[in-house]
């Protein structure tokens, strides 16, 4: 059964999201987006339709500033975000008590880090990050791939300093305190120190967030895995990109 809801962040910002739930459902899973993306990203209602013949629950919902929840773009904030995630488990935990795994994507694995800093693993069961950035630094301030490169410039800084916003992609206006917060927040020391099962799948040619980075940092501990998927880039695009996700991702709740 599928259901939408509206509801709070911790501050009041309005999200969206959609729950898929079964009849007996053995565990939930909460799906964090990336930066100028949503909870209807393509791999999202397909991992969701896919893990409910396994008893898995699914949430996904659109962080403040994107999609159909409330906010402006350019208030953003890594914090702000973890609020949004932090009220949505809370949500899914009043609605099942179950064992709770995250799934998230690019700038989404760097908010689902700070989440469990911030709030710890209690009652989380693993991790599964796509394409995830994991250092804010290498990825954003000072940029190694085309990407990046295309917005955080000198121009782009400049337009931050005069306007209080820079452009990513040419339309998401990104502002001065998420800037900031990518100057002292560092993800993968936060994986490395979780201790949580963590499977980490990366296109080897994606140009938007470091595949070498994530191969660096990806496998935290020997209850991890990593695993490339050849040719695929950051939005894993083609047919065979998204059979061999969705067949690694199933087969790694069907083993938990």
């Amino acid at each position: 059964m599928q259901t939408h809801l509206q509801y709070p962040s911790t501050d009041g910002i309005q999200l969206d999201g959609v729950l898929l739930e079964t009849e007996v459902p053995k565990r939930a899973v909460l799906m964090l987006h990336g930066i100028n993306s949503s909870k209807e990203e393509p791999l999202y209602p397909l991992f969701a339709d896919r893990l409910l013949p396994l008893g898995i629950n699914s949430f996904r919902f659109d962080f403040r500033g994107h999609g159909k929840s409330t906010g402006q773009s350019e208030e953003m904030t890594i914090r702000g975000e973890v609020d949004d995630a932090a009220a949505s488990l809370r949500l899914i935990r009043e609605r099942w008590a179950l064992p709770v795994s995250i799934i998230a994507a690019s700038f989404g694995a760097a908010t689902a880090l700070m989440l469990l800093e911030k709030y710890g693993t209690e009652g989380i069961e693993s991790l599964v990050l796509l394409n995830p950035v994991l250092d804010l630094e290498r990825t954003f301030l000072k940029p190694e791939l085309p990407w990046a490169k295309r917005s955080f410039h000198e121009e782009g800084f400049r337009s931050l300093k005069e306007k209080g916003y820079l452009l990513i992609d040419g339309h998401f206006r990104v502002g001065k305190s998420l800037i900031e917060e990518m100057e002292t927040i560092r993800p993968y020391e936060v994986l490395r120190s979780l201790n949580l099962p963590t499977l980490t799948l990366h296109g080897d040619r994606d140009t938007f967030v470091s595949y070498d980075i994530a191969r660096q940092y990806g496998r935290p501990n020997s209850r991890s895995r990593f695993v490339t998927i050849p040719g695929a880039e950051h939005g894993f695009g083609r047919p065979e990109d998204t059979r061999l996700l969705t067949e690694t991702v199933v087969g790694w709740f069907a083993t938990l």
